[in-house]
């Protein structure tokens, strides 16, 4: 709908962004009146999740929302330098949080994705930003859309969002759990897709655990009446599944192979070999009278009994 550069506030000596409208539509009174209502929108916000919105201007007939300038990257471009896993866990829960807030004052993203995430260089994990086709209602209200336009991005939107007019705040959640997949996994949940269902999280990212894999999976599902109630149940949820203790690890049929299996595999290998060998090491040193075996002969009589040292430490 527009575009942001960075600009410089003179009166308060400071970097921020500017939205403002491409040229051939700057006129369009109906995209101005969408420009203004975004930044009221997140304006009304205040999480450090979500970018902050200072002001709206107007210069010679152009309209400018100064918002908060983030040094960052967008997610899709972050994601693409295989980040540690503790990082991706922070993103995905700030991105909850974010979520969680802007519903608790009435304001449903509707575009959740990879390049509406801002991963900043310092800060906080994850800035949410573009809220150009936001929508205000309350969690529990839906909003049926004008002329049946669908707003969005296919590749994240929830069923209901994409084939329906009808839609609430948990349109949201669904986009969330497909972008945390994405992030965790590697790749869309939709790829190697069987009946209807993706591959379990845990299959393909196992360092996220079964119970907050669990989370991902029920934010995703297809009927929203089986999806949390709301974002706030959601991150507690996460929270509460990313306090557990690391699950067991259990290889199910038909699992993917991991080469990491086969690592540990190889480095456990060594290490009963090392440990076998430090054990004779011991033995060897342990005996109280080192020196050459004797042998005995067939025909001669029975050998004496070991020495007490060797006999205690065999």
């Amino acid at each position: 709908m527009g575009t942001v550069w960075k600009a410089h506030d003179e009166k308060l000596g400071r970097t921020v962004a500017l939205k403002v409208l491409a040229p051939e539509t700057a006129n369009d009174p109906e995209l101005k009146a969408r420009l203004v209502r975004e930044a009221r929108l997140a304006g009304a916000l205040a999480h450090p999740s979500i970018v902050f919105v200072y002001e709206v201007v107007e210069v010679e007939g152009t309209l400018a929302v100064v918002m908060e300038h983030v040094e960052g990257e967008p997610l899709d471009r972050f994601a693409a330098t295989d980040p540690p896993i503790a990082q991706r866990l922070a993103i995905v829960e700030a991105l909850a949080s974010a979520l969680a807030t802007a519903h608790e004052h009435g304001v449903v993203h509707r575009d959740v994705k990879p390049s509406n995430v801002i991963v900043p260089h310092t800060g906080p994990a994850a800035k949410l930003v573009d809220f150009g086709i936001a929508k205000a209602l309350s969690p529990q209200a839906t909003v049926v859309t004008r002329d049946a336009l669908v707003l969005g991005t296919p590749r994240y939107m929830a069923p209901e969002q994409r084939f329906s007019t009808a839609i609430d705040a948990r349109v949201d959640q669904f986009a969330w759990g497909v972008v945390a997949y994405e992030l965790l996994a590697g790749v869309h949940p939709d790829e190697g897709m069987t009946d209807g269902r993706a591959v379990p999280l845990a299959w393909r990212c196992e360092e996220v655990g079964e119970e907050r894999a669990a989370v991902i999976h029920r934010a995703m599902a297809t009927d929203r009446e089986a999806r949390f109630a709301s974002m706030r149940e959601l991150l507690t949820a996460w929270q509460e599944a990313s306090s557990e203790s690391p699950p067991t690890r259990v290889i199910r049929a038909g699992a993917p192979p991991n080469k990491s299996n086969t690592t540990i595999f190889f480095v456990a290998l060594v290490g009963s070999a090392l440990l076998a060998g430090v054990v004779v090491l011991g033995l060897w040193l342990g005996r109280s009278e080192p020196g050459p075996i004797a042998v005995t002969p067939p025909s001669a009589s029975a050998p004496e009994p070991a020495s007490s040292s060797t006999a205690s430490s065999s």
